[in-house]
This record gives C-alpha cells, sequence and structure tokens, in this order.
C-alpha cells in the first residue's frame, strides 16, 4: 500500500514538474528587456527574488569588474568579436580579436575589373624594339605596348592564396600593387587562348576585416569556387 501511495505521488510530482515547464513556452518571446521587466531568481542566501531590467543593466554596465568579450580558441587575429549594427542591421563599427578598433562596413571579397577583359581577342603582345646609344654605350631590346593581364579586387585579400593566382600555361608569379594581382613581362603565343585563374576560397580567407565570403563580381566567371577569365593573344 505504501509503495502504491508512493508511486502515486511521483506521477503527480512528475505531472505538475512537466505542466511548469510546458508553461514557459505558452508565452510570447520578449523582444527586448525593458527596465521594467522581471527575471525571477534564486539566490542561496535570500531566496527566490525578482531581477528587474535596471538592474540588469546596471550590474552588467556598473559592476567593479571589467567587461570582457573573449574570441574563441583558435580564432584568427581578424575575426570580429564585437559589433555595433545601425537601425537596418548594416553593421557601422567592429572590434576584432587582435584589438582592432574599425568605424566603418566591411565588405566581402569580389573582383572589380580584369584585364584582359573575360573574352578578349586580338590581345597584343608587344613589338620589340632595340634601345641602343653608341655614345652611351647601352644595346638592348624590350617588348613595348605588350599587356599585362591583370585582377583588380576590391580591397587587399593577398597572403598565402596568391599562390592560387596563375595564368594557365604560363609560369609567371604574379605580383601585388595595392588591390591589384598583375602577370608583368607575360608573352604568349599568336593565337592562343589563355585563362586567367583565381581561387577565391582560399583567398577569402585573409580578409583583414573579418569577412568570410567572396564573388567573382561580374568581371570573372565562376566555376566551383574559381574565378576565371580568358582572352586570346593576336
Amino acid at each position: 500500500m505504501n509503495r502504491l501511495i508512493i508511486l502515486c505521488i511521483l506521477i503527480v510530482s512528475a505531472v505538475f514538474a512537466q505542466a511548469a515547464t510546458m508553461q514557459y513556452y505558452s508565452y510570447p518571446n520578449a523582444k527586448r528587456m525593458r527596465d521594467t521587466g522581471r527575471v525571477l531568481m534564486y539566490d542561496n542566501l535570500s531566496g527566490s527574488r525578482n531581477l528587474t531590467g535596471a538592474q540588469i543593466r546596471s550590474e552588467v554596465l556598473g559592476g567593479n569588474g571589467a567587461l570582457v568579450k573573449q574570441a574563441p580558441a583558435g580564432a584568427g587575429d581578424y575575426v570580429r568579436i564585437f559589433e555595433v549594427k545601425n537601425a537596418v542591421g548594416t553593421i557601422v563599427q567592429y572590434t576584432q580579436a587582435n584589438g582592432c578598433l574599425t568605424f566603418g562596413t566591411p565588405t566581402p571579397l569580389a573582383i572589380g575589373s580584369v584585364y584582359p577583359a573575360n573574352g578578349a581577342t586580338n590581345v597584343s603582345n608587344g613589338t620589340w624594339f632595340n634601345y641602343s646609344s653608341t655614345s652611351g654605350g647601352w644595346n638592348y631590346w624590350a617588348r613595348n605596348n605588350a599587356t599585362t593581364p591583370a585582377i583588380t579586387f576590391n580591397k587587399e585579400p593577398f597572403g598565402a592564396g596568391i599562390t592560387k593566382t596563375y595564368i594557365v600555361g604560363s609560369s609567371i608569379a604574379p605580383s601585388t600593387a595595392g588591390a591589384v594581382l598583375s602577370f608583368a613581362n607575360f608573352s604568349g603565343v599568336p593565337g592562343a587562348i589563355y585563362t586567367l585563374r583565381a581561387d577565391r576560397t582560399y583567398l577569402q580567407t585573409t580578409q583583414q576585416d573579418g569577412e568570410t565570403t567572396s564573388s567573382c563580381g561580374s568581371a570573372m566567371t565562376d566555376v566551383a569556387g574559381i574565378c576565371t577569365s580568358t582572352f586570346q593573344m593576336k
């Protein structure tokens, strides 16, 4: 008999506990914590108490301890750990793991232009010209009006990813100047078609504003994360 009574008590207690838990799901979610809002809390010294929104703000902003936001383990220097957004959700200020505070809006990496243009034909290989001077004692040949293939980004994305940008069929490594990757002294075979390739999945990992996405823009064609552009020599 005693066992039956205990079992009934346990069942009733479980039902009440479940009802109390489900009660939280019967109320709509709060859109904000106002100063007059209240949260029920338990303090082992004084028992159950209400904590108001004003008190929560006072504890956070006016406490003696420092307000700390730490980047997760393994995060890079450029990871954003604090952001301020305007009324439409655009980031207007942010702080990164390296301590850098920036006023402005970060933008994903994108390609703004490519030269020669995608699909260009009759691309100049330049002409050889002999520079010589009897009195100066110098004599050398150089190409004039040669094409220098280049990719212009909307910001500097360079780092290890630069090695993933190249011209198929050419061994020339790109050089950097600001947000431009260029291939100086390029020489193509007349009539041959060359392809510029930029692996944006590598380039996007070195964005100094903490962005982690990228696009080929309208200047190049996106082929499974590889930005491509072709041109034909004349």
